[in-house]
């Protein structure tokens, strides 16, 4: 486009086509038409007699011209009305782009809203069912422990019982050997008074024997039954130490989960502040755009309005200068018409000399006007070639931010995973220690309970067999009394043997049978001793079975400490992570509060300029409103002038044009006159013409200006009362640019360009 400029402006071509701006007033036209008409009635001033044939030729060229005139106005009308819709259906387009935005964004707030409103019930529900599991372990615990001090309890009294049937053993153990020594007195006292008893003393003497043999074996028993018992003390006291592990265990559970729970409140109150900062800040950041925006679209419209009344101002002064040298040229002609011949070609080429001096001065005028265009173009793709590369290197520092804030935004996303994942991961192993140690708790408690059991038929049975040694003491306390008696009446009848041998063998014979019933009766209490020694026999085994899976069940149960310790360092080394990873989230917190208090003192100094620009453009908009009054006011005064000067050229033409009717009329003038009123005309069209080129190019220079300055401010347009176009809108907008300034890359930027220069505005003044 500034090529094609160049080369015309080179060439000293007509008028631009296409290159006026809608903002031409109809005062342009009024003075194109007057101009026109001025120069056919210099055309039409006075002529020889003789020269009638040449001047219908020239009234066909203005004609001609008039008409060509006319037809570009037309088409100059007709473009304005284009480009008028054409801004139009932008407005519309950008209008209706606005609104789907606006739309897409509610529909975002409000998807937002029940997202976070669902996040906020999933955590209520997880925080309810939390305590619930607290709570339910607590109570778990708490009757865990009430039952263990139950058992406990039992367990003494259970030993009591013990010691006491110990006690009860070792009595009777001593009423045996009272008793054997007895009845070994007993035979021996059988064998000295009578000799038909040895047999049956040594019989006795046999069965006391065996009897002797089974008390050793009881004694042998009864030894090995003391380590028996040592090891079950230590085995129960392995399951104290145990239970005491695991209640530490359980302590060291509770305490994790309260530190986990503390942890997760802390982080969703983190959280919670975290979402509040970003939307105070995205709130603060979208006033701030908006008040940027306002601030922008204040500027522009006074910008405009500062243009359109230098552009109003020039043009009136143009036309006062245009209307000021048609008067000085219609008094000249007024006072040439008044001078005589000589004196009157004499100011003729005055005017004519003056009026090449006005060529060459405007032949200059456009000369220096094109070279600052050329100065002016090359600096301002300069500048668009600067603001590029600045947009380049703003999106690309854009964008590595942006990559930089994913990753950090993803990393910690990532830590809050891991460390929920592991929060889990800790919450099942204490969740199956607990039903580890539920499980051993029942299993020590059936165990227990078995050997309570086991305790209490012992208890029975000692109970039942201290009945019988009793009753079997008592029958053989009977049984001695009558031995002694039977002594005592021997001892008579041993006086009377002499004289009762009858008697004495009745009496052997009865003692004799008596002997064999005492036999029968220690023969039966052998085979009760020897079942009671195969029922103890069998009730050691089952204690040895008993010893031997409670040794098992300790290994078991050191297999299983060995498992709780290593998961216990598992636990420990799991919590110091946790602490490391609680530590560096303590530290983004700091850093991240750090850049909080920054943001809020920068928020605090964006809210300070915001106010000061506030006060700035409300004290703009007074100057404005002033200098518009001002503006009115001399426009006023100037068409008021302007009136003025037209009522008086009007009056001027009408005199010159009584005046070259009369001449004409009178016929006085020359052929060298004639030629010389239409070089002078010819001259005057030519500077016209230049003046209008001058105008029309000076104007496509301000078209292009504002063009530059709406692309690098990105604003809306003038009738859309501040519309702010976003990427969007852009996108749309963006191929409509690229048709107007055709295949020029630098001069037609891309969408995200023109959304980026957002950040650097142009300057306010004109280049």
């Amino acid at each position: 486009m500034f090529a094609k400029l160049k080369k015309k402006i080179e060439n000293d071509g007509g008028p631009v086509a296409g290159s006026e701006s809608p903002g031409i007033t109809s005062g342009h036209k009024n003075s194109v038409s007057s101009l026109t008409g001025t120069g056919i009635i210099q055309q039409l001033g006075p002529s020889p007699p003789g020269s009638v044939t040449s001047e219908t030729p020239s009234m066909q060229d203005v004609s001609s011209a008039r008409d060509d005139m006319v037809a570009l106005l037309q088409r100059k009308v007709e473009q304005c009305k284009k480009l008028e819709g054409n801004i139009s259906d932008l407005a519309a387009l950008v209008k209706d782009k606005n609104k789907v935005i606006e739309r897409l964004e509610v529909s975002l707030r409000q998807q937002d809203e029940v997202t976070n409103k669902k996040l906020q019930e999933q955590r209520d529900e997880f925080d309810n069912y939390r305590d619930r599991l607290i709570e339910g372990y607590q109570n778990e615990k708490l009757l865990l422990d009430k039952e263990k001090t139950e058992l406990l309890s039992q367990l003494a009294a259970a030993e009591h019982y013990k010691t006491r049937y110990f006690k009860k053993e070792e009595e009777t153990d001593e009423f045996q050997g009272l008793t054997t020594q007895e009845l070994s007195k007993v035979k021996h006292l059988l064998l000295n008074t009578e000799e038909a008893l040895t047999a049956c003393r040594s019989e006795l003497e046999s069965k006391s024997r065996q009897c002797h043999a089974a008390q050793r074996q009881v004694e042998k028993l009864t030894d090995e039954l003391g380590p028996l018992k040592q090891k079950l003390s230590a085995l129960e006291l392995e399951i104290v130490n145990v239970k005491d592990e695991n209640t530490e265990r359980a302590g060291l559970v509770t305490s994790l989960s309260k530190e986990k729970a503390v942890f997760e409140k802390r982080l969703d109150e983190m959280n919670i502040e975290m979402t509040e900062k970003q939307t105070h800040t995205s709130q603060l950041q979208a006033q701030l755009a908006a008040l940027d925006g306002d601030y922008k679209t204040l500027m522009r419209n006074s910008d405009l309005q500062r243009n359109k009344t230098s552009k109003q101002l020039q043009e009136k002064d143009d036309e006062i200068d245009t209307l000021q040298e048609k008067v000085r040229a219609l008094e000249q002609r007024v006072s040439q018409s008044v001078l005589s011949g000589d004196d009157r070609v004499s100011a003729l080429q005055q005017g004519r000399d003056t009026l090449e001096q006005k060529l060459a001065e405007t032949r200059q005028q456009l000369i220096e006007v094109k070279s600052t265009w050329s100065d002016k173009i090359t600096q301002l793709e300069n500048q668009i070639s600067n603001l590029n590369a600045k947009i380049v290197e703003d999106s690309e520092e854009f964008a590595a931010n942006e990559k930089m804030t994913n990753q950090m935004r993803d990393s910690f996303h990532k830590q809050v995973e891991d460390l929920r994942v592991k929060l889990e991961d800790a919450e099942h192993r204490a969740l199956e220690n607990l039903e580890l140690a539920s499980s051993k708790d029942t299993h020590y408690d059936k165990q227990i309970e078995d050997m309570q059991r086991d305790f209490s038929h012992q208890k029975i049975k000692s109970a039942e067999e201290e009945s019988q040694m009793n009753a079997k003491i008592m029958s053989l306390e009977e049984q001695l009394k009558e031995i002694e008696m039977t002594k005592a009446t021997e001892e008579k009848l041993s006086l009377s043997r002499t004289t009762q041998l009858q008697e004495q063998l009745k009496a052997e014979t009865g003692q004799r049978i008596s002997l064999e019933t005492q036999v029968a009766e220690l023969e039966k209490i052998l085979a009760e001793l020897k079942e009671v020694m195969s029922n103890r026999d069998e009730t050691i085994k089952t204690l040895t079975l008993q010893i031997q899976d409670q040794e098992q069940t300790s290994i078991d149960q050191k297999n299983t400490i060995l498992i709780l310790q290593k998961q216990v360092q598992d636990l420990n080394t799991e919590t110091g992570h946790m602490k490391k990873t609680r530590d560096d989230f303590e530290k983004h917190l700091h850093i991240s509060e750090k850049e909080k208090e920054s943001l809020l003192e920068n928020n605090a100094d964006l809210h300070k300029q915001i106010q000061v620009l506030k006060s700035s453009s409300s004290d703009s908009r007074l100057e404005l409103q002033r200098m518009v009054e001002l503006k009115s006011r001399t426009i006023e005064s100037m068409t008021k002038s302007e009136a003025a000067l037209r009522q008086r050229l009007e009056s001027l033409e009408q005199s010159i044009e009584l005046s070259e009717i009369s001449k004409a009329e009178s016929g006085l003038y020359s052929d060298r006159i004639s030629e010389m009123s239409k070089t002078m005309v010819s001259l005057q069209a030519q500077l016209i013409e230049k003046n209008k080129i001058v105008k029309k190019q000076e104007q496509t220079l301000k078209d292009f200006r504002f063009t530059l300055q709406r692309e690098l401010k990105i604003q809306s347009l003038p009738n859309d009362d501040g519309l702010d176009l976003t990427s969007n809108n852009m996108s749309s907008i963006s191929p409509i640019i690229s048709r107007k300034f055709g295949s020029d890359s630098r001069l037609c930027p891309k969408p995200h360009e023109l959304h980026q220069n957002q950040k650097y505005p142009p300057p306010q003044h004109g280049y």
